[in-house]
């Protein structure tokens, strides 16, 4: 009865959900001053200028560092700040993000280390990025 139920209200939505028509995923690999054993995948959808982070086996920072994403686009002198964020007590962490700045389809990323909230250009070792 359930399942007839979850088909029923399948199919009488008004329309299916959306998916974006493109967009890419980018791996960002350790640099030679990363934890080895830290993973990193950026999902990047140009239209909406959002995109998903999902790391895995990070190692938490004190309290006085956080980690800082950013976005590489050529037509900018300077990465663009992708925003700050932290893993859990696991090294794990799921975050949407935007760009401070309008971005191109296929942008590169890395993360640094920084001073707690982040800096305006990149200060902190970078230590993953994308090729």
């Amino acid at each position: 009865a359930l399942a007839i139920c979850c088909g029923l209200l399948f199919f009488q939505r008004p329309e299916p959900p959306a998916f974006p028509a493109e967009v890419s995923v980018a791996v960002l690999n350790p640099t030679g001053d990363a934890p080895v054993e830290g993973e990193a995948v950026v999902v990047w959808d140009p239209a909406t200028q959002t995109g998903r982070l999902d790391l895995a086996r990070m190692p938490r920072l004190d309290g006085a560092k956080d980690y800082q994403l950013w976005v590489i686009d050529p037509r900018y002198a300077d990465p663009v700040d992708g925003g700050v964020f932290q893993v859990d007590a696991a090294g794990t962490a799921r975050w949407v993000f935007q760009p401070k700045s309008a971005v191109g389809d296929a942008p590169k990323f890395a993360i640094s280390v920084e001073p707690e909230g982040g800096s305006v250009k990149a200060r902190g070792p970078i230590i993953m990025a994308s090729r």
